[in-house]
């Protein structure tokens, strides 16, 4: 087991520099950042917290060598972009396909590794411009998805991760500000019988579909991968593996207005649906057609819990717990992604 680690939040907000491409070539070994990350709101710089399990080294004192203990950080995404999504979900699951989808965009296919292993990447928080923070060997622990209906809404994520070690970085990295921002408001669901294997965005992918786009409030989704400190020990270099680890759990909620409880007795009949989220934002990626947009699709998931309450209007809102279970075909998640950006984490086409 490693240090306990100390939770220690930052007094303000700051950019972090992440590899974005490529993944570290071999564990803990820090690679060449290339992207910008803006975290924590669009005006706010990140919400940034790197918790160092080190001693502390005094007021006004600072270490100059590496540091080779570990860290963990909390990061969230207040304002969400395609780009966003696919990096958070390229090293969270492990590295997807990309394919040109439309002359300049390209469109990203990410699913949980059937393997032991997980990409590694490198951060670095911007304390000033000559003072970077380097941490190597960030591995997602858990990162969560959550979207609402209320006013202006958008989509989050909010992630937990771990890195091995400290130095001082001079990175750089670009920012993707040309994107547009995922809005619920413009996202819709469909719940059917099973999942056909497209990826067609702005329809649904899925057999047997029922739109419940008009009744929906919202969702949160979580993604466990269950990785402790004792499991980092075991990382070898390139996809690091995590001997002994538990397995990866997967969590789906949503809320629901209807008018009446014939949709919700449909669902809780305890057949097995498949579920999809889509968002279409309208806005071209591509040279002729393609939008730039994200599905994220359950392909197998039961109804484990229904709670409700009255709503306005006598209408019935209904809180459900869906247990995520996994297709012989198509696995437990996959999410796709269009943007203008070719690969995350070393994608493969």
């Amino acid at each position: 087991m490693g240090t306990p680690l100390e939770r220690v939040p930052r007094a303000d907000a700051r950019e972090v520099l992440v590899t974005s491409a490529l993944r570290e070539s071999v564990y803990g070994v820090a690679a060449a950042t290339d992207r910008r990350l803006v975290l924590g709101g669009p005006s706010a710089r990140p919400a940034a917290i790197f918790a160092p399990s080190q001693p502390e080294l005094g007021e006004g004192t600072r270490a100059v060598g590496p540091v080779a203990t570990w860290h963990e950080a909390r990061w969230q995404w207040d304002s969400l972009r395609p780009d966003d999504v696919a990096w958070a979900l390229s090293f969270a699951l492990g590295p997807g396909t990309t394919t040109a989808a439309d002359g300049t965009a390209w469109r990203h296919v990410i699913a949980p590794d059937d393997g032991w292993s997980l990409p590694s990447f490198t951060a670095e928080e911007v304390v000033a411009p000559t003072w970077h923070d380097r941490y190597p060997g960030g591995i997602v622990r858990r990162l969560g998805i959550v979207g609402g209906s209320a006013p202006g809404s958008g989509i989050t994520i909010a992630a937990n991760l771990l890195f091995r070690g400290w130095d001082m970085g001079t990175g750089t990295g670009i920012m993707v500000t040309a994107e547009p921002i995922w809005r619920f408001a413009a996202s819709r669901l469909w719940i059917g019988t099973a999942y056909a294997g497209t990826y067609d965005l702005g329809q649904s992918d899925l057999a047997g579909t029922s739109e419940l786009t008009a009744w929906w409030l919202g969702f949160a989704a979580s993604i466990d991968n269950d990785v402790e400190l004792e499991h980092l020990f075991d990382f070898a270099g390139g996809a690091a593996v995590r001997a002994e680890r538990g397995e990866r759990k997967l969590s789906l909620r949503a809320t629901f207005e209807f008018a009446d409880r014939d949709l919700l007795d449909d669902l809780a009949t305890g057949a097995a649906r498949a579920i999809e989220i889509d968002w279409a934002s309208g806005v071209r990626a591509g040279e002729t057609t393609q939008a730039y947009g994200a599905e994220l699709i359950w392909p197998r998931a039961v109804l484990a819990e229904a709670t409700t309450r009255d709503g306005e209007d006598g209408r019935l809102v209904a809180d459900l717990v869906w247990r995520v279970l996994a297709d012989p075909t198509h696995g437990s998640f996959v999410a796709a992604v269009w943007n203008r950006t070719a690969a995350y984490a070393g994608e493969e086409s």
